[in-house]
């Protein structure tokens, strides 16, 4: 029997990803993960490479592309699984996508905070003051 005491928490940051294709002789496993979680912490590894003005050094790039792989095959729990530098840097580009459609659910809004038009049911009603 519900009742309006109960605030349902749903599953919605949690996703699951494939690599490759199901016919691909590797039988790399669906992983699941919190992609907000997942992200935040891509962010961190991608912040260790990147310079000042927000570039990755040429010298760091194959250290960045193994630490882009690693961090995948970390999620998926299989070390030896063998997952190319561009499924990896796929992987972390579909990770920031399924971030971005969900980051608007986590952030808390401010009390008094008005939802955005977008999320309203329609646009706001504007009077205008008649001149006397």
């Amino acid at each position: 029997m519900p009742t309006d005491d109960v605030v349902r928490i749903s599953t919605k940051g949690r996703k699951k990803f494939a690599i490759g294709d199901e016919d691909d002789p590797r039988k790399l496993p669906v992983f699941q993960v919190d992609v907000v979680v997942a992200f935040y912490k891509w962010v961190d590894i991608d912040n260790q490479f990147r310079n000042e003005d927000r570039i990755i050094p040429d010298e760091a790039s194959g250290a960045y592309n193994e630490a882009c792989v690693n961090f995948v095959k970390g999620l998926m729990d299989v070390s030896t699984a063998d997952i190319s530098t561009a499924e990896a840097s796929d992987f972390v580009a579909r990770l920031r996508e399924q971030y971005d459609a969900c980051a608007d659910f986590f952030v808390p809004k401010l009390r008094g905070e008005q939802d955005s038009p977008s999320t309203s049911e329609g646009p706001a009603l504007q009077f205008m003051e008649e001149a006397s």
